[in-house]
C-alpha cells in the first residue's frame, strides 16, 4: 500500500514522504480499514514535527483522523462489519490502509460522504465536547476565538440549535458573513481598536462562556469581559504567548478556568453516551441540520499540494484515496 511516513519530526512540506509498504493482516480483534478520505488539521501538522500531545513513533505514518470501508475483519470480529462505513481517530490515517482495533471506530451512515465522515471523530466530536462543557442556556452569550475554523463553524451551528448567542470573534472581516450565515449572532475582528467595550455593549452582562483556542494578548483581555460565574475553556495554542490576568479578575466574578482534550474528555464519557453523542451527530448531517464542509480534496499522493492548499487558504482540505 501506498502511506506518507516521516522519519524524524520537522517541517511537513519537507520530513514527509510517499512509501510503499505492506500490511499485516488485521490480529483477532482488529479491524482492516481501507481509508478514503482524511482531514488535514492543525493537529496533523503539530504531530508530524513533535509538538502535539501523541508522539509518533518513528517511522511513522502520518495523519491522526480518517474514514473508510472495512476490507477485513479478525477471527474474533463478526463478519457483518465487512463493507461497513466507518469513522476513526488513530495515528497513521494518511496510507490507504490501516487496522484498527475493535472499539476504535464507529459505524458512519453510509449516506454521509466519506469527505464528511473523515471529520466527526476529531473536529466534531470535540465542537460537541467544547459546546456540553460550556453548560449555557438559550440566551446566554458564547465568545469564540479563531472563530473562522472548522471547530467553530461546528460549534456555531450546534449553538444555534440550542439558541445560545454567538459573539464570533476573527481576525479580518471576510469571514463576517459566512459566519452570520451558520448562525452566529454577532462577528466583530479582533484587529478593530475597543474590542472588550463592543463584546461588552454587544453581551450587557458579559459573556457567560469564552471558548477560547488563541491565548496570548487576546486571551488576556476576554477575562475582562466576562460575566459573573462565567467559564473559560482552552483548548488550542495557536498564540504563543502567555495569557496573564490578576487574581481579582478571576476572583471578583467565580470564574473557572478549564482546558480541554479531546481523549480525556471521550475517556470521561461511558459507552452509552458516546453511542447518543454520535446518534445525535450523524443525524444531525443526515437531516441537514449540521454541515461539515471541506473546501478542496487532493488525490494521498498528492499530499503536498494539499498542505499547500491548506496553508495558503486556511481551508478545510481532504486527502482521498
Amino acid at each position: 500500500m501506498h502511506a506518507i511516513t516521516f522519519n524524524q519530526p520537522g517541517d511537513w512540506q519537507q520530513n514527509l514522504y510517499l512509501t510503499r509498504q505492506e500490511i499485516r493482516e488485521p490480529l483477532p480483534s482488529e479491524v482492516q480499514v481501507k481509508v478514503m478520505a482524511r482531514p488535514i488539521n492543525p493537529a496533523d501538522q503539530m504531530f508530524i514535527n513533535g509538538s502535539y500531545r501523541l508522539k509518533p513513533a518513528l517511522p511513522q505514518i502520518a495523519g491522526l483522523e480518517g474514514a473508510g470501508i472495512i476490507r477485513k475483519v479478525g477471527e474474533n470480529i463478526s463478519k457483518s462489519l465487512l463493507g461497513m462505513h466507518v469513522s476513526f481517530l488513530s495515528a497513521g490515517t494518511w496510507a490507504e490502509s490501516i487496522n484498527l482495533q475493535d472499539g476504535a471506530f464507529r459505524i458512519v451512515p453510509k449516506q454521509i460522504p466519506f469527505e464528511t465522515a473523515c471529520q466527526l471523530s476529531l473536529n466534531t466530536l470535540t465542537a460537541y465536547g467544547l459546546l456540553e462543557g460550556c453548560g449555557l442556556l438559550a440566551g446566554q452569550w458564547l465568545v469564540l476565538t479563531a472563530a473562522n475554523s472548522s471547530i467553530c463553524r461546528l460549534i456555531i451551528q450546534m449553538a444555534k440549535l440550542r439558541k445560545i448567542n454567538i459573539l464570533a470573534l476573527v481576525r479580518g472581516s471576510q469571514y463576517a458573513s459566512e459566519l452570520l450565515a451558520l448562525g452566529a449572532t454577532e462577528c466583530l475582528n479582533i484587529e478593530n481598536e475597543g474590542i472588550e467595550d463592543r463584546i461588552m455593549e454587544i453581551t450587557k452582562v458579559g459573556a457567560s462562556a469564552i471558548l477560547d483556542a488563541v491565548g496570548g494578548q487576546l486571551g488576556s483581555k476576554l477575562i475582562n469581559v466576562t460575566a459573573p460565574f462565567a467559564k473559560i475553556i482552552i483548548y488550542g495554542v495557536l498564540s504563543m504567548d502567555n495569557v496573564s490576568f490578576h487574581n481579582r479578575a478571576i476572583v471578583y466574578k467565580n470564574l473557572k478556568i478549564e482546558g480541554f482534550g479531546i481523549r480525556q474528555w471521550l475517556n470521561s464519557k461511558s459507552a452509552s453516551e458516546l453511542n447518543e453523542i454520535w446518534e445525535t451527530i450523524t443525524t444531525g448531517i443526515t437531516t441537514k441540520r449540521l454541515v461539515v464542509r471541506f473546501d478542496s480534496a487532493f488525490e494521498l499522493a498528492a499530499f503536498k499540494e494539499a498542505i499547500s492548499h491548506y496553508q495558503n487558504t486556511g481551508e478545510k482540505t481532504i486527502l482521498v484515496s
